[in-house]
């Protein structure tokens, strides 16, 4: 059956249950398109997408002897179910992963300002140390602020963009998948989420200039 592009997927099925390696990849040339669309409909970003082809192939081969043809039930519609939650097991890991993430205080926020240069923690001495934690807690506060400010429309989805891209390392493609906008629009918010957040400490910093102001958080 090596090559036969008429074989039927139950006659495939048959063929790897008797031992026929070439079979099992017979059904991975004609499922891996369709499988990696269902991924990225799922929102499941570029790199993790042949993940997710990857771990159906495995369940599939693994559940193989499992398999029966049932009225109604084809084989393609079985494959592409154990793809769907490949896909969403994935999306849930990865959700879990970024709500753990942005609950940790440690986070060195201050990339968020200036992407381009090292953590505060790796850039000052020792003896800095307690100003980096307070500068920590600035780059908190306005990222608050940005999210919860009404001026700010996009506040919210601003916040999430940033700890997305800077926290998480996500790429811009990964980005747009996963807030369901496009790739141009991902370009735009990064760019002004980070306005939005130099007005903030702008406007900040002008207030504790004022003599006979205190400022609060």
């Amino acid at each position: 059956m090596n090559g036969d592009q008429t074989a039927t997927d139950e006659m495939l099925v048959a063929s790897v249950l008797q031992g026929n390696q070439a079979a099992f990849r017979q059904i991975v040339e004609r499922y891996t398109g369709l499988l990696m669309n269902i991924a990225r409909n799922k929102g499941v970003g570029h790199e993790d997408q042949k993940d997710v082809v990857q771990h159906t192939f495995l369940t599939v081969y693994n559940k193989l002897s499992s398999y029966e043809v049932r009225e109604g039930a084809s084989f393609k519609s079985w494959i592409c179910a154990i793809g769907q939650n490949a896909a969403n097991n994935l999306r849930r890991s990865r959700m879990r992963k970024r709500e753990v993430s942005s609950q940790k205080e440690d986070h060195d926020f201050e990339q968020v300002v200036r992407p381009s240069e090292q953590p505060i923690d790796q850039m000052i001495q020792a003896e800095e140390l307690a100003e980096a934690e307070q500068a920590k807690s600035v780059v908190w506060t306005a990222i608050e602020e940005l999210r919860n400010n009404p001026k700010y429309k996009r506040g919210a989805e601003y916040c999430q963009f940033l700890v997305l891209r800077y926290s998480e390392n996500l790429s811009y493609e990964q980005i747009a998948a996963c807030l369901k906008i496009t790739i141009g629009k991902a370009y735009q918010w990064d760019r002004q989420a980070i306005e939005a957040l130099q007005r903030i400490f702008q406007a900040s910093h002008s207030l504790e200039e004022q003599p006979g102001r205190i400022h609060e958080r």
